[in-house]
């Protein structure tokens, strides 16, 4: 089973996939494969054009799947090891990468709440934090902190402040 290239109908969608490791609860890892476009592509490894298929194609690293037996439309080919095993290299590269990722983004969000605290200047840190949820790939919420004084207690410092009491006339 793991290295074989198959067609998995999972929730209606069919696609490719290469079966990758098994799981404890006899579940399948996949990860999903596409056409090879164009050899610039972050999180991919090219593992060519197998038999029976029209066209070159390429192991999407990042995206996972947890596939049944059941799932299983139809098994194409087995790749050879030593693909697997730079595909594998590829995959751990990929993880260790996100988890570094992650530990820096709860760091920030941390510093993030502190200066929110301390009423501190903060725009440097929310920017490399929406870096790195572009790069993990989350989405992107709309920045709510670029609006000026949205920040906890942040006043302007320079000039005249007017209080509006409310009330109508002066």
């Amino acid at each position: 089973m793991k290295g074989s290239i198959c067609l998995v109908d999972v929730d209606d969608d069919r696609f490719l996939v290469l079966l990758f490791r098994k799981n404890k609860d006899g579940t399948i890892i996949a990860m999903r494969l596409k056409k090879y476009e164009n050899k610039n592509e972050k999180d991919t490894v090219y593992i060519g054009k197998p038999d029976g298929l029209k066209s070159e194609l390429v192991v999407i690293t990042s995206e996972l799947y947890n596939v049944n037996l059941k799932d299983i439309v139809k098994k194409i080919m087995v790749i050879n090891k030593e693909k697997l095993k730079e595909i594998a290299i590829e995959y751990t590269k990929l993880h260790e990468k996100d988890k570094l990722l992650h530990e820096e983004m709860h760091k920030i969000k941390k510093k993030i709440a502190l200066a929110q605290i301390n009423n501190v200047s903060y725009s440097k840190l929310e920017k490399r934090l929406d870096y790195i949820l572009k790069e993990l790939k989350y989405d992107s919420k709309p920045n709510q902190f670029k609006k000026p004084y949205k920040n906890f207690r942040e006043v302007p410092t320079n000039g005249y402040i007017k209080v509006y009491r409310g009330g109508r006339g002066g």
